[in-house]
């Protein structure tokens, strides 16, 4: 907790903090230990992420930008005078510089000295029924972490307040993004229950629904943001299954594969393509473990 204050102070988070007596009198829903430290985050929230990326796409179009949906990266070579070839599914584009946005999908349009840095792992999600639904609403009830001996968990409600995502804030070792257990492990339902029975009242505790999705993690899970070679620069980032495309130059980085000579081959589009995404929505950013919401 220490850490975690210093850390908030340090990035200018206003953090605030609560007796235990005032957390049960504002926050009834969340059951206490005397000796419990809280603290609240005024600013705390969540991202509506499918509207956060229409609304880039919008602003990309009204500044001159163009979308192509539905297409699927295969590779990035670099033109040996500079520059970039993003071989998709359908057809090629020419770009000086590459977003790579794809969550999870990142690891295969790396460059290989990033791409042995990072791996794929599961995350399972997880929801519980409420039986006060006026209780949970966002405004009366933010989003959490809580983290106690041998269980640390993040959550936030729905919109109606009918239940609230419960998660284990820990990741598994996958083969690929493409080939998750979407399943609950008996392990995880019981830890995550135990956490609801033990953390909440007004809280059902059984599993309601379940899910998991991919995120990409460096091997440490250290948080890393590092420049591919020669000059160009790497960014991951949340995005649904779509490519967006700019002027050439416009976008920022990709991964190196193979030189190809200029001028570019025949059929080659401009102006450039930011790659696709997987199939499935993914975490904003390469993180660490624990994943935040």
């Amino acid at each position: 907790m220490t850490n975690l204050r210093e850390n908030t102070a340090a990035a200018g988070i206003d953090c605030i903090p609560l007796d235990t007596d005032e957390v049960r009198r504002e926050y009834p829903q969340h059951r206490l230990h005397d000796d419990d430290t809280v603290l609240y985050d005024p600013a705390g929230g969540f991202l509506r992420t499918d509207l956060a990326v229409q609304t880039a796409m919008d602003l990309g179009r009204a500044h001159g930008g163009e979308v192509e949906q539905y297409r699927r990266i295969l590779r990035i070579s670099r033109f040996a005078s500079g520059g970039f070839v993003l071989s998709t599914d359908h057809e090629a584009f020419h770009a000086g510089d590459v977003i790579i946005a794809a969550g999870a999908w990142s690891a295969p349009l790396l460059s290989e000295p990033l791409a042995n840095l990072v791996e794929v792992r599961r995350i399972a999600l997880t929801w519980f029924g409420t039986t006060k639904p006026e209780l949970f609403l966002p405004p009366a009830f933010p989003v959490f972490k809580r983290v106690t001996p041998g269980i640390d968990v993040y959550g936030a409600p729905s919109l109606d307040g009918t239940q609230i995502k419960v998660t284990l804030a820990e990741s598994r070792p996958t083969a690929s993004a493409d080939a998750i257990d979407q399943s609950l492990q008996p392990d995880e339902r019981d830890r995550v229950t135990r956490a609801v029975e033990t953390g909440f009242d007004f809280v059902t505790p059984g599993v309601v629904r379940c899910d998991a999705f991919p995120e990409l993690f460096t091997a440490d899970h250290a948080p890393s943001s590092a420049a591919t070679p020669a000059r160009a620069r790497t960014s991951r980032s949340d995005s649904p299954a779509r490519v967006s495309r700019c002027r050439p130059g416009s976008a920022r980085s990709s991964r190196r594969t193979s030189s190809i000579p200029d001028p570019p081959p025949p059929g080659l589009r401009v102006p450039a393509a930011i790659p696709q995404c997987g199939r499935r929505s993914a975490r904003q950013r390469l993180t660490h473990n624990p994943p935040p919401q």
